[in-house]
């Protein structure tokens, strides 16, 4: 099984990860980054999607506080839109790394 692991680089991506996750390393779900519009970014960025299903559930219920007081949402929209749109990271901020694993 491939894992595909984003080292977050970008100096305040980097710092807000820290906050929430404690740490600058992230799972996310394709090596191939994908074309979205971003508020305050822009049209046809390339991003990459988070693999939400790999974070643990403290790192999970920390990352919906987070969103939910980012964004001015309850916690439950928060989640909801997670669940149901996933979060993007800008394929700029970080540098991605492909690794095998043994377990499936």
């Amino acid at each position: 099984m491939k894992i595909y692991e984003v080292t977050v680089t970008h100096r305040e991506a980097r710092a807000e990860l820290l906050s929430i996750l404690g740490r600058d390393k992230v799972l996310v779900t394709s090596p191939q980054p994908m074309r979205l519009t971003l508020p305050m970014l822009g049209e046809g960025i390339k991003v990459y999607l988070l693999d939400l299903q790999a974070l643990s559930q403290v790192e999970f219920d920390r990352l919906v506080a987070h969103v939910a007081e980012k964004y001015g949402l309850g916690k439950m929209i928060a989640l909801n839109r997670l669940q149901a749109e996933g979060l993007a990271l800008p394929a700029s901020a970080g540098t991605l790394r492909i690794r095998e694993t043994e377990h499936a």
